[in-house]
């Protein structure tokens, strides 16, 4: 008896330190979350969904916690009368129930293009409420690839909201973008911290892309070393050329159409449609970018004269001195 009465704190305090890593074992296990597989999520979609729109579902996801799990079904567009454009549900043991969820409208319309070309759901905390959000994201483009625009929606289950933003990008001669917000965004900091570094990382990952064709590394080159100034000519401009093997007009070009050609000498100019002005050096067979137009809503008609050759952009005229390579812009 005197050696339990000796030792008695020692075993309280292990029973006890048990008992709080089993409670806090226990409490951690039933309040932790987890992504489920997609075949486990097209296993709840097909017991539970109608079967109407089963064939429908474009991207799925799921995820659980507690005794609930949660799915967002993002369906394709088709031409059925009332058909949802997504479907957020929780399945409590063998029932499944709408999850009720408010769309946040943007600040602006959003850009109702075509089919988008990629898509996907991913499953993730971003709040740090200890319940994942669904955050679909889309890559989506006109036919002509003009107006292209990258989506983030993020569905919080918790809020019961959809909130997100939009990055719209115009592909003119010098691209334009646009980020529009939904209107509640500002309440959700960690959501719009989120959603500012998807944004740069697509950047990030456009800029590293490699150019398919040399006229592209020619426009990268003209958009970093001669910008925006040369292609406006408020004044005389000193364009720096970068010279590079021509392989061919097909090879070079690639599928773009051209507008006008005209040749002279041991020169010829190529002016793609709405498009960049190209200068051939005949004897080297090396090709230059000499112009950018500001736009792509100009036709830039071409002619030589002597060392000169003159642009006619819409109402522009502009002259570009081969001997000094200096684009200026004629009365």
């Amino acid at each position: 008896m005197r050696k339990i009465k000796k030792y008695w704190p020692i075993v309280v305090v292990v029973y006890l330190g048990i008992a709080v890593v089993t409670g806090v074992y226990v409490y951690w296990n039933f309040n932790q979350t987890k992504v489920l597989s997609k075949g486990e999520t097209r296993s709840i979609i097909e017991r539970h969904l109608d079967k109407r729109y089963l064939a429908l579902c474009d991207q799925y996801a799921g995820f659980s916690w507690k005794n609930e799990k949660y799915i967002l079904v993002v369906f394709k567009s088709t031409d059925l009368t009332n058909q949802p454009n997504f479907l957020c549900f929780k399945v409590v043991g063998n029932v499944a129930v709408n999850c009720p969820i408010t769309k946040v409208p943007y600040r602006d319309a959003l850009y109702n293009g075509p089919e988008c070309s990629q898509s996907n759901i991913t499953v993730k905390d971003i709040t740090g409420d200890g319940l994942p959000e669904f955050i679909y994201q889309r890559d989506c483009c006109s036919i002509n690839g003009y107006h292209c625009y990258n989506c983030w929606e993020v569905v919080d289950v918790v809020k019961k909201e959809i909130f997100g933003c939009q990055q719209s990008i115009v592909n003119d001669m010098y691209p334009r973008e646009e980020i529009l917000w939904s209107k509640n965004i500002e309440q959700y900091p960690e959501t719009k911290e989120y959603l500012l570094a998807q944004i740069s990382a697509k950047k990030a990952r456009n800029q590293n892309k490699t150019p398919k064709y040399p006229y592209q590394v020619l426009k990268a080159y003209w958009f970093k070393n001669n910008g925006m100034e040369c292609s406006v000519v408020p004044e005389p401009c000193k364009v720096n050329l970068l010279w590079v093997d021509y392989p061919g007009f097909q090879k070079f070009f690639g599928d773009w159409s051209v507008h006008s050609k005209d040749s002279f000498g041991k020169y010829k100019v190529i002016a793609m449609f709405k498009g960049p002005i190209f200068l051939i050096d005949q004897e080297k067979n090396k090709i230059a970018l000499i112009y950018m137009p500001e736009n792509s809503y100009s036709f830039c008609e071409t002619k030589f004269y002597g060392n000169n050759i003159i642009l006619t952009c819409g109402s522009r005229i502009i002259k570009y001195d081969i001997e000094t390579q200096t684009l200026a812009l004629l009365p």
